[in-house]
Order: structure tokens, then C-alpha cells, then sequence
């Protein structure tokens, strides 16, 4: 059964013939016709989700895990405005997310009508591109198929990142027939990048003998991992935190932070570069963007040609933007990398001290360090892991991580909103067994996903301080009244998950001991939700005496 609504047809059917398969509905009533038409054809996989806010990360996760376009379907009014934070989210990591809204005739618009809100074009400073379908006549028709077509285009075209259509039903909206989906006109683009020209950038940065590649948050690529490994074997220094996916064997250096903060910032100018060279999303380390902000390169090269931020620039350096792939801008720079005359001791300098910075040693066999090492020494090769933010993916960053494991983080926003939703969405398009670690606070906020039925590839590791540790390790609000930190600025609770998951048919655990973590993170037949309780006062004093006692000297 499909709709009898033509917009819906030329939607659902350009959908289908632009490759938009994975799709996550959200219940209601005004968009009754797309999901009807989405579900009466076998091509979709269709998934549902109460909570307007967790199925847009739902497709979010999906998108992370397969790398194609997915979307999201919701009802008319403020069921829309839910899903701001995955949209902006979405934005700032360039993934290919289509949101689909319902809507009601605009001719009610501001008469005081129930979930009528002003929604076209409502994302319009967070998305490549918004359009607003009506469904009037023949010409209506063609209008709707020239608007769908530029949308579904605008996905990956010229850059990825999400689209909003929003699509108004005058009544009747239940009339359905007994069809298949036709073939629309289909519009096609054919994307042309050549290979960046690197002959003069090369010429103007011969004086810049330290080389330095810092890359940001990716999904792993292959053939990016072997050209960064190509920039590696010629001497250029590589900096990555685990959210890049190229794997520790490519890595001169994977702990920056905990190198920046070892280092007295008096010996900081030694380590700064002359040429940078950029590439992918957010960088979770302060100190680099300190480094590089304090000691700023002669030249600063980005590449980028997928991320709507065209000239990403937290250093306040860039000279060159290479609108291109990275491995053509390898492909190129191999050419003329000779020109550099690179310095080969910078990266053996880097190399040097991360091979001397001590192992962080717990101080309490139940603190967050010591579980955090645990459990990222007890998880499985091959795994996904979706790390929450603030505290979990800082902490995290301290020690090493299990050989090919793809690693998964909201940074485009990096708000503690949809962590747990995202980490659904990878986990029911993925065959590998997904693990996210998350904070109460955000588990908390995005526990309605709890309610779908979750897939048995999926463990939650909730480690619950009882409110938001990290602002009791910001040395500012150690001066705050105790009852305001804990109230009002950690929001200390009592509440734990355990009911809850239990009442969703999620095995429940509650670890006292981080040697019961081995078996616990074993994948198994059923979904897993494992609860760590830890002090939150104890837990700020361990990473507060870990980070003021380590030291490392350049001169040795």
C-alpha cells in the first residue's frame, strides 16, 4: 500500500532511486502517507523510534557505521524541533543525514492550530540545503521532483552533510492504494576533483623543515591509512588521537595531551612545527590548539573537500585550504615532498616522548582510571566503541586501545545529547560487537532509546559518579560552594539504570570489582548494560594528581 499524495510518491520513489535505504520513522499522524508509501516497499529498511531526538543519532550511528546517506521521518510541529542537536551534529561531522518532515498546510501557519509550527527551512544555518514541497497540481508535481532531486544531490554534493525536506499534506492524508512504487525523474551529478597541484606550495614552504600532520576525527579509510603511513616513512610527524581510526601502527603520537602537559610550556616552542598540515574533523586535545595558537607555523596546508566548514582554522595559521581528497593530495605532494628537505628529528623528538611517558597507574582499584584501563585492556580486537563526551572520551584518551578497533564519537558538537541513540544506529547496521562507554549524565538524557529492542551486538558500559564529574576537575569551581557544584553545576543524583534496563529485557550488571569486567565484556546472545559506581570526588583527585606529577624533560 502507498499513498495516494503525489509528493510523497516522487519523495519515497527518488529516495529509492538515490540509494537512501536505511530510514528511522517516528510515530505520529501527519506523516502517516511516507511512512505508509516507505514501508510498502520491500527496498527500505525501516526502523522505529519513539524519540524524535534519539532516532535522528539513531541514523546518525547508521550513517557512522555503513557510510551512506540515511534518514529520519517525523510528524508536524515540535516532534521536528527535537531533532536540533543530531542536525547540528550532523553538520559539523559532514554526515549525509536527510530529515523529513511532515507538515501542515501553510495556510494554517499562526491561526493558533495544534503542532503548527513555522518549520520550512527551520535548519537553515545547520544544513547544506532545505526545501519545502507542497502538493498543488501538475505543476506542484514538477516543482516537487526538481526540490526533491536538488535535495537528495545535496547530501554528498559538493560536500556531505544533512538536508532537511519538509513536506505539507492537505487532507485527506490516509488514502492509500494497492501500487508499486513508479520510477521518477531522477537527476544525476557526476562530481569531478582533480588532483591538487602541488608544485607551488611546495616551492613556498622550502624553508619548512618540521613537518607536522594532525589529523582529526574520521571513520577509518584504507587507502587514507596508507597515505598518511607514506607521509610517516618520509619523515613527517603524525599526531592523532584514537577518534582518527588510523590505528596505532601508524602513529608516531597518539597521547598529545598527556606529552603537552608533561612538557613545561617554556619548553613548548621546540615542539611546534613549521608547516602543519590538516585534515578531518574536531581535535579532542586543548593543549595542541594551545601549541599551535601560542607558536604559529610558517605555513599551515588543509585539506578538506567533504565537511561544509570549508576553512576549519581553530590555529588562526592557514595559508593554503586543497579543496581534494587526501589521497590525491598525497598522490601530489609525493611529487615535490623532496622540496621540503624534511627534518627527520622533529618526528624522532615526538616519537621520544611518548615512548617515555609513564603508564597512568590507578591510585584506588575502583577509581575511573582504574576502570577505564580495564576496560579498554578487557575489549575485544575488532570492536566498535562509542565513546560519550566530556569525561569519558578525555579519560579515555589516556591509555591505548585494542588493535583495529573503530572508534566513534559525537565531536561535531560534542554535546552529551544522543551518545547512546548513535551507538544503536551503528550497532543495527554493523557485524561487529558495539560497546559504548557513557556517563550517567548522558546516558540519563538519552535513556528512551532503552525502550526499543535492542540488538545483542550491544553492550552499554555506564560509568555513574552520580553527576558530572568533570566540572569537579576544572580548578575554577573548586572555589564554588559545595552544595551549588553538586546541585546545580554536577547535578548530583541517586538514580541508577537498573530497573529500567531490566524492564527492557537488557541484562543488567552492577560491577564492584574491575576484574569482573573480562567477563562482562564478552560479546553474548542478549543486549548488556554493565553499571560502574564510582566516587565523583575520588575520581577528580586521581586525574588532578596523575596530571600535576607527570614530567618529562627535553633535554634528556
Amino acid at each position: 500500500m502507498i499513498s495516494t499524495k503525489e509528493n510523497v510518491r516522487q519523495l519515497v520513489a527518488l529516495m529509492k532511486q538515490h540509494g537512501i535505504q536505511n530510514v528511522v520513522l517516528c510515530p505520529g499522524s501527519r506523516n502517516v502517507p511516507i511512512t505508509q508509501t516507505i514501508l510498502g516497499d520491500d527496498y527500505f529498511n525501516a526502523y522505529s523510534i519513539v524519540d524524535e531526538r534519539s532516532a535522528a543519532f539513531v541514523a546518525l550511528g547508521m550513517i557512522d557505521e555503513t557510510g551512506k546517506p540515511a534518514a529520519v521521518c517525523c510528524s508536524s510541529g515540535t516532534a521536528l524541533m527535537n531533532m536540533g542537536s543530531a542536525v547540528c551534529e550532523a553538520y559539523y561531522r559532514a554526515l549525509p543525514l536527510l530529515i523529513i518532515s511532515a507538515d501542515r498546510p501553510m495556510h494554517l501557519l499562526n491561526r493558533l492550530e495544534g503542532q503548527t509550527i513555522p518549520q520550512a527551512n527551520i535548519f537553515q544555518r545547520t544544513t547544506n540545503l532545505s526545501v519545502d514541497v507542497d502538493d498543488r497540481g501538475k505543476e506542484g508535481n514538477l516543482f516537487a521532483n526538481r526540490l526533491i532531486n536538488q535535495a537528495l544531490i545535496a547530501l554528498t554534493s559538493p560536500c556531505s552533510g544533512p538536508v532537511h525536506i519538509n513536506i505539507h499534506f492537505d487532507n485527506p492524508i490516509h488514502d492509500f492504494v494497492d501500487e508499486s512504487l513508479a520510477e521518477v525523474r531522477k537527476v544525476n551529478i557526476v562530481p569531478v576533483y582533480p588532483t591538487a597541484e602541488l608544485y607551488l606550495p611546495t616551492q613556498a614552504a622550502k624553508d619548512c623543515h618540521k613537518v607536522m600532520v594532525l589529523v582529526g576525527q574520521m571513520p577509518y579509510d584504507k587507502d587514507v591509512c596508507e597515505a598518511v603511513k607514506y607521509l610517516k616513512e618520509r619523515g613527517c610527524l603524525v599526531l592523532a588521537e584514537p577518534l582518527s581510526n588510523l590505528g596505532a601502527e601508524i602513529l608516531d603520537v597518539a597521547h598529545l595531551d598527556m606529552i603537552l602537559k608533561a612538557v613545561d610550556r617554556s619548553e613548548w616552542q621546540s615542539l611546534a612545527p613549521d608547516l602543519l598540515i590538516t585534515f578531518g574533523g574536531n581535535i579532542v586535545s586543548k593543549r595542541i590548539k594551545e601549541l599551535l595558537v601560542r607558536f604559529a607555523p610558517k605555513k599551515h596546508w588543509h585539506i578538506s573537500h567533504t565537511f561544509p566548514v570549508k576553512d576549519p582554522d581553530p590555529y588562526d595559521s592557514m595559508t593554503d585550504l586543497f579543496d581534494c581528497k587526501v589521497t590525491d593530495f598525497v598522490e601530489s605532494l609525493s611529487l615535490h615532498i623532496d622540496t621540503l628537505e624534511i627534518d627527520k628529528s622533529y618526528q624522532l623528538l615526538w616519537s621520544y616522548l611518548e615512548n617515555v611517558l609513564p603508564e597512568p597507574k590507578p591510585l584506588h582499584k575502583a577509581s575511573s582510571f582504574a576502570y577505564m584501563q580495564k576496560l579498554l585492556t578487557a575489549l575485544p580486537e575488532e570492536s566498535n566503541l562509542v565513546l560519550g563526551n566530556s569525561s569519558i572520551v578525555r579519560l579515555s584518551m589516556l591509555f591505548d586501545f585494542p588493535k583495529d578497533t573503530h572508534v566513534f564519537c559525537n565531536r561535531g558538537v560534542s554535546g552529551i545529547d544522543g551518545s547512546l541513540s548513535t551507538a544503536l544506529g551503528i550497532a543495527l547496521k554493523s557485524d561487529r560487537h558495539t560497546y559504548v562507554f557513557i556517563g550517567d549524565l548522558s546516558l540519563l538524557y538519552d535513556m528512551n532509546v532503552m525502550r526499543q529492542k535492542l540488538p545483542s551486538n550491544m553492550t552499554i558500559v555506564l560509568l555513574n559518579n552520580h553527576g558530572g564529574a568533570i566540572f569537579h576537575e576544572i580548578p575554577a569551581l573548586q572555589k564554588a560552594d559545595k552544595a551549588v557544584l553538586d546541585d546545580f553545576i554536577a547535578s548530583s543524583h541517586t538514580i541508577s539504570p537498573k530497573g529500567w534496563a531490566e524492564d527492557n529485557n537488557i541484562v543488567y550488571r552492577r560491577i564492584y570489582d574491575s576484574n569482573e569486567l573480562d567477563e562482562c565484556l564478552a560479546p553474548s546472545n542478549l543486549p548488556n548494560l554493565i553499571e560502574i559506581v564510582m566516587d565523583i570526588e575520588e575520581q577528580a583527585d586521581e586525574l588532578n594528581h596523575f596530571m600535576r606529577n607527570i614530567r618529562l624533560n627535553l633535554n634528556n
